[in-house]
């Protein structure tokens, strides 16, 4: 006959359970590239794997779906089942309604109370497999961080300059117009606001506007904020956000840990995203300020 564990040992696991730090994660998806998809969700688990078997790290990914005409659910679904292990679950979280980039993290946010960490991740970027275990190094080692921004990189190999000062209307202006005249007028302006003075190759720190591509959060800090302005719909919410971190905490660009962008500068590809992208700048310049 067995006997039930004593109070004192149930209390010693539940301690022990409770201690295990958990990794959230969120993807917002909105008609998304279900190949490369596949591809972002493996490269999330090989390095949440990775991760865990260095430490007793857990790990969840919500696939936050913003579009409720979504004709692929089912395809998107089975890409979270198949991808699921004890260790680093996936689940398709429905918003219900196309909120904006931040109210669909925001959904994941929420979900997760209990997480020590949350990172925002964008559905076209692949992470290296050591990413997170030099991201939780990092972390660990600098309490004083509250966000990590990794080094980014074109599937090309190239190198994104995405650590970036504070944005004004001026500077917002020359980034949307996407002409190479204005662009060689203000070269200068363009390579200081891209922190091109800094040390790519080094730890940057601190970071004004770190890249919404991936942003790694200490959860408290993110919970001090209150997570990202909803009022955001797409675009200058990651400025928002890294600035409002910068109130209570740091951001660091650490160079150790790598991702893959496929970058699509959608803002300049049609008039509907151009006037979104528009509308953000505005809401950021009367939130914050900054003519030039």
């Amino acid at each position: 006959m067995t006997q039930s564990p004593k109070p004192c040992v149930l209390m010693q696991l539940a301690s022990e359970i409770a201690n295990v730090p958990k990794l959230s994660i969120s993807i917002v998806l909105y008609a998304p590239d279900r190949p490369l998809l596949r591809e972002v969700v493996d490269s999330l688990r090989q390095a949440c794997l990775q991760l865990s078997t260095v430490d007793t790290w857990t790990s969840a990914l919500d696939l936050v779906n913003n579009n409720p005409e979504e004709a692929c659910k089912d395809e998107i679904d089975q890409i979270a089942r198949t991808a699921s292990t004890p260790q680093f679950t996936v689940a398709l979280i429905e918003a219900g309604v196309n909120g904006g980039y931040g109210a669909g993290n925001n959904v994941s946010i929420r979900r997760h109370l209990d997480s020590d960490y949350h990172l925002v991740l964008n559905p076209d970027v692949l992470v290296a497999p050591d990413a997170l275990f030099h991201a939780m190094g990092y972390m660990v080692a600098n309490p004083a961080v509250g966000l990590l921004t990794p080094q980014i990189k074109g599937f090309d190999n190239s190198r994104q300059y995405l650590c970036k000062q504070h944005p004004t209307l001026l500077d917002m202006f020359i980034r949307s117009v996407a002409s190479p005249r204005v662009n060689r007028l203000f070269t200068e302006r363009n390579l200081r606001y891209e922190m091109r003075d800094h040390d790519y190759d080094q730890v940057i720190c601190p970071v004004p506007y770190p890249t919404g591509c991936f942003m790694l959060f200490r959860r408290s800090v993110l919970d001090s904020i209150v997570g990202f302005d909803e009022g955001f719909f797409l675009h200058y919410e990651d400025a928002d956000i890294g600035r409002r971190i910068s109130s209570v905490s740091l951001t660091s660009y650490v160079p150790s840990v790598v991702a893959l962008h496929k970058w699509s500068r959608d803002s300049h590809k049609s008039w509907k995203m151009r006037w979104i992208t528009i509308k953000s700048g505005l809401r950021y310049w009367l939130k914050w300020g900054g003519l030039w």
